[in-house]
């Protein structure tokens, strides 16, 4: 069953290459799978959270418990290849970025973006891998990643919600405007 199964949410993924450039890679390797996604709703959602009891506690659980107390949630975004766990003020910075790039391109405010990381710990997320190369336009990127997957009635580019057909490449990741 998909996660957007259910009326209203729209979800996505990207290849970015997380893993890749957390362990030191330079490009995207050809056989790279999806590590990161968006799941979005179209209404505020009531939510909650299971978290650890560790005193160690990575910046996105951090962040997490803050949103949910304001229960206004309607966005999830997802990265596999970094825990973003024991990286210091670094690691919320990148947090809590994840959560405005998610925001801004869904027209919410970053209190109502989850941010959920798994992988190595102990290393900074590479966010040059998540953000665009805003360098170039996104026709005039090069070709790094797979195509995009789109779920549900509605796809879902990672950028924002698009009725058309995925494109190719870095505009692939979380777009800040």
């Amino acid at each position: 069953m998909a996660v957007t199964f259910a009326r209203g949410f729209r979800a996505g993924t990207a290849a970015c290459g997380i893993k890749a450039f957390t362990t030191g890679a330079s490009a995207i390797p050809t056989n790279q799978r999806d590590d990161l996604c968006v799941v979005h709703s179209a209404h505020p959602c009531d939510t909650g959270g299971v978290f650890t009891t560790n005193k160690v506690k990575s910046a996105s659980v951090v962040i997490d418990q803050l949103h949910l107390q304001r229960n206004r949630v309607q966005a999830l975004t997802i990265n596999s290849g970094n825990a973003n766990a024991c990286t210091g003020a670094q690691g919320f910075r990148d947090a809590l970025l994840m959560a405005k790039l998610s925001a801004d391109r869904l027209d919410l405010d970053p209190d109502q973006v989850l941010v959920s990381s798994t992988g190595v710990i102990g290393r900074f997320l590479p966010m040059d891998a998540i953000k665009p190369d805003d360098r170039h336009p996104p026709q005039d990127r090069p070709r790094r990643g797979r195509r995009r997957r789109r779920h549900g009635s509605r796809g879902w580019d990672v950028q924002g919600v698009r009725d058309d057909p995925p494109q190719h490449g870095d505009d692939a990741r979380l777009h800040h405007d």
